[in-house]
C-alpha cells in the first residue's frame, strides 16, 4: 500500500507499508532502480514526469505477486 509520494530535488521517496526486498517501483508503467530504505520507505532516483507509481512484488524472473494502487502525482 502506498500512503505518499514526496518528489524532492535528487530522490523520489515512496511512504507505505509492508515492503519488502521483492518490492520495485514502478514510474508511469515502468520499472525504475528501486532502493528499500525500510519495510515503510522506498526510494528511487527523480525521474522526469512523474505522473503515476505503484509499488510491484516481483518474484523470481520478475513474475509479478502482488501490485499496490496507482498513486497519482500532482
Amino acid at each position: 500500500m502506498i500512503d505518499d509520494v514526496v518528489v524532492g530535488e535528487k530522490v523520489t521517496t515512496i511512504k507505505g507499508k509492508n515492503f519488502t526486498d521483492s518490492s520495485h517501483v514502478y514510474v508511469n508503467d515502468k520499472k525504475v532502480e528501486t532502493r528499500k530504505v525500510d519495510y515503510n520507505t522506498l526510494e528511487i532516483d527523480n525521474v522526469n514526469g512523474i505522473k503515476k507509481v505503484c509499488v510491484k512484488q516481483l518474484g523470481r524472473y520478475d513474475g509479478e505477486l502482488g501490485i499496490t494502487n496507482e498513486y497519482i502525482v500532482r
